[in-house]
């Protein structure tokens, strides 16, 4: 009797619980972050292109965190035009396309001009020397120097915060320079003859050979590796030494994370090679892939080729074999390590060295930043979903990759279904909407943002709230940015000028 009564509140109980859930769903299933804000939206209009121009789309360059914005125009009479947050700077016959340049700290710009038959840098607005050509501008990491390679007569030379390099018959500008990590040094290969390169370390010749390939420094800037010929044949020299052995090939050389470890790609004959590390080979393959150190610089992993089949090798040891190869990494914590396998047309994803479930069709796994977490998305048929830690999530008629959150607890990504789009965040879905942009979590994890469009308007959102002013697009490409975890900043746009603006969003 007594079991019975029980059984009975027992069942009340359930029933009365599910009509709670049907009439208050969200209060049970809550979404993941406070959708209870009040957004404060301000805006700075970088303004329009100069009236009879029009705009080089390709040349839109925002400055860091979105503060600034740099763009080119071409006039319908003649010439090329900068504007810089909504200034223009002189007009020019020319403006380099894909020259443009901010300094890391935001507080520079600069681009190659060109007037008649001579070109020249414009940084902040200012015009330097003036040569014949002028390539490849940078800026060193810590902002202190900007360089770009300038060629006078039949001559080529490094030019430095103004300052002109030796000259030479030639600098090969598509592998360098290169500036160290620290910023303390810049190299690049020259030709000193038609029979000899150099290579030279902050403007002094260290090591000369016949032909010299891409400088590579270590993470720690102490370091410097390239390719050299030698009596015909390669050698890896690292800080100015050669290797014991010589290649009839080198390819990619790559230090380890802690600087301590170099490895590189060697052809031994026409039809096989190996992984030297640390001047000592590998087993033999028909083809090996670039190798990739994991982050705690204890192993090392390249895809090899027996001439039917595909593998991964981690740590000298074979992975099954496949049709293809791809995508393989380490976690953050580098006791994990997994890549996509292909056999068949279908797709897994190996493991530690352990297929999983096949698919047909696999995109790029993604770890949380603990390591804890491991997803990817996946189609079987016609419906997409994403993978987490091995379960399946819902089915959409598309994902996108999914994102994690700096302390792990999240997980976001992008769904289609039909012409409707959502953001999914741990299994909830914020929308529909009509399409979905950049999609950034705050520092703290706490709130997402992401920018999104409604009957062709597109506007800034946060935690699924929609800001108040409407725009025509943002920036392509372009991600939101933080500003600590109340504020977020995007570029947008306003058609038919078009007017472009600093959107910011805050809460």
């Amino acid at each position: 009797m007594i079991f019975r009564r029980l059984s009975q509140v027992c069942c009340f109980l359930v029933f009365t619980l599910a009509l709670i859930i049907a009439a208050f769903p969200q209060a049970i299933w809550a979404t993941p972050f406070n959708q209870d804000l009040e957004l404060k939206q301000s805006l700075h209009s970088f303004g329009t292109p100069p009236k009879n121009s029009s705009l080089i789309a390709e040349s839109l360059l925002p400055g860091p965190e979105n503060r600034r914005l740099l763009f080119v125009v071409r006039h319908k009479d003649k010439g090329m035009q900068a504007v810089i947050d909504g200034e223009k700077d002189p007009e020019y016959d020319a403006i380099g396309k894909n020259s443009q340049r901010f300094s890391p700290n935001g507080k520079y710009y600069s681009y190659l001009a060109k007037e008649g038959e001579k070109a020249f840098m414009v940084m902040n607005g200012q015009e330097g020397k003036k040569y014949d050509g002028v390539v490849k501008p940078m800026f060193t990491p810590d902002n202190s120097k900007i360089l770009y390679v300038a060629q006078q007569g039949d001559e080529q030379f490094v030019v430095v915060n103004g300052k002109e390099g030796t000259h030479y018959q030639g600098v090969a500008v598509k592998v360098s320079p290169i500036i160290s990590p620290d910023s303390e040094h810049i190299t690049y290969v020259a030709q000193k003859s038609e029979e000899e390169s150099v290579l030279v370390v902050d403007g002094e010749e260290r090591y000369s050979a016949p032909l010299i390939l891409q400088p590579v420094f270590s993470p720690d800037s102490k370091h410097l590796a390239y390719p050299a010929t030698i009596d015909e044949k390669w050698y890896l020299v690292k800080d100015g030494k050669k290797g014991n052995k010589g290649y009839k090939k080198i390819k990619k050389p790559t230090f380890s994370p802690d600087s301590e470890h170099l490895a590189y790609i060697a052809q031994i004959s026409k039809q096989q090679y190996c992984i030297v590390v640390d001047g000592k080979e590998h087993p033999k393959h028909r083809i090996v892939g670039g190798p990739v150190f994991s982050p705690d610089s204890e192993h090392l992993a390249y895809t090899g080729y027996d001439g039917e089949k595909f593998y991964m090798v981690k740590d000298k040891k074979k992975g099954p074999k496949f049709d293809k190869v791809g995508a393989y990494m380490f976690s953050p914590d580098s006791s994990q390590f997994v890549y996509m396998g292909v056999k068949d047309n279908s797709t897994t994803l190996v493991k530690n060295g352990e297929p999983g479930k096949y698919y047909g069709s696999m995109g790029q796994p993604v770890f949380s930043p603990d390591s804890e977490h491991l997803a990817f998305r996946a189609r079987e048929g016609k419906e997409w979903f994403i993978v987490k830690n091995g379960e399946k999530g819902k089915s959409y008629d598309g994902v996108k990759k999914p994102k994690f959150s700096s302390d792990s607890k999240h997980m976001a990504y992008k769904a289609v279904k039909g012409e409707k789009w959502f953001l999914v965040v741990d299994g909830h879905e914020y929308g529909p909407y009509g399409w979905i942009g950049t999609v950034n979590f705050s520092p703290n994890s706490k709130n997402i943002a992401y920018v999104a469009a409604l009957k062709g308007k597109s506007f800034i959102a946060v935690n699924g709230q929609k800001s108040e002013k409407k725009f025509d697009g943002f920036l392509k490409g372009v991600p939101l940015q933080w500003d600590g975890n109340d504020t977020v900043r995007g570029l947008a746009l306003r058609l038919p000028e078009p007017e472009f603006f600093r959107v910011k969003v805050e809460f």
